[in-house]
């Protein structure tokens, strides 16, 4: 485990799957990361590299080969080597293996950088293409999953999300199995420009905006207290919570990337959101998780 700290905050962070463990918030000592109960779900915050969510039927093709890949990728399955670490900022990296290459047939370099600034995590990827000649094809998504503060099961509101639009969401339709319907998109309509988080507002598994008009997106307690903000510059925004809402917690996920559409039998570098990294290339995005 790396541990950062600052006089707001504590962030333990996972070599394993370089995943967010904890979030402590000093003044109260309060956790607001999800703990990973596998009665709910077994994870708190994995790396979704080098695919965000499922491929039709768990496969995808490079030129005449067909791979197979699970959920989300491998990144949050795999140990990265910390790099560089002070008390403020660790640097962890996974360089593609003989195994890797297996399963997924192009070299990269993954380094994740988590950084403290008084309240704020930054969470900065850079994936390097060291092919020479190579087009690199990939997505990366975040997954967090954020407590709920005060959670009462019974209660009509769990809490509520905000966000940089006050109409309304626009989500994908999903498909049995994890995929987008490209025919289908429904309205989520936002209350006074909330979402109210209830024991049915996941009743559709999973709110998927690709609009790409979010970029932030704050959770606030049932009194509508702010408790944290996410700011992200990417394409999707999901939001997720098991058990259609019936749940102490709810992922606040930002994506560059997106699970296939239903039937979609394409090439790897046609899947949509994909994005494509050409030979000694450097991709880097940041998101931010700014602590109220």
């Amino acid at each position: 485990m790396q541990t950062l700290e600052n006089t707001y905050l504590r962030l333990t962070i996972s070599e394993h799957g370089a995943e967010m463990q904890s979030i402590i918030r000093k003044r109260d000592q309060q956790e607001l990361l999800w703990q990973g109960d596998p009665a709910y779900w077994g994870r708190r915050s994995p790396v979704l590299f080098p695919l965000v969510g499922h491929a039709y039927q768990d496969q995808f093709r490079v030129g005449d080969t067909t791979y197979h890949m699970g959920q989300h990728g491998f990144a949050r399955d795999l140990d990265f080597d910390v790099i560089s670490h002070t008390p403020t900022t660790v640097a962890l990296r996974l360089t593609s293996t003989d195994d890797t290459l297996e399963r997924y047939p192009f070299p990269f370099i993954l380094t994740i950088t988590y950084t403290l600034t008084q309240s704020t995590i930054s969470v900065t990827w850079q994936v390097d293409n060291p092919s020479p000649h190579l087009t690199l094809p990939f997505h990366i998504g975040a997954h967090p999953g954020f407590l709920l503060p005060h959670y009462d099961a019974e209660a009509e509101v769990h809490g509520y999300l905000a966000f940089n639009v006050t109409d309304r969401l626009v989500s994908a339709g999903l498909r049995p199995g994890g995929y987008t319907d490209p025919e289908t998109t429904f309205d989520v309509p936002l209350t006074d420009g909330l979402l109210p988080l209830t024991n049915h507002t996941f009743d559709c598994d999973t709110i998927l905006d690709c609009r790409n008009v979010l970029n932030s997106c704050t959770l606030l307690d049932a009194h509508r207290q702010e408790v944290l903000t996410l700011r992200f510059q990417m394409p999707i925004l999901a939001l997720w919570s098991p058990n259609g809402g019936q749940s102490p917690f709810v992922c606040i996920e930002p994506w560059h990337g997106c699970c296939d559409p239903f039937g979609f039998e394409g090439q790897l570098h046609e899947r949509p959101f994909t994005n494509l990294l050409e030979p000694g290339q450097q991709f880097e995005n940041t998101y931010e998780i700014e602590i109220g």
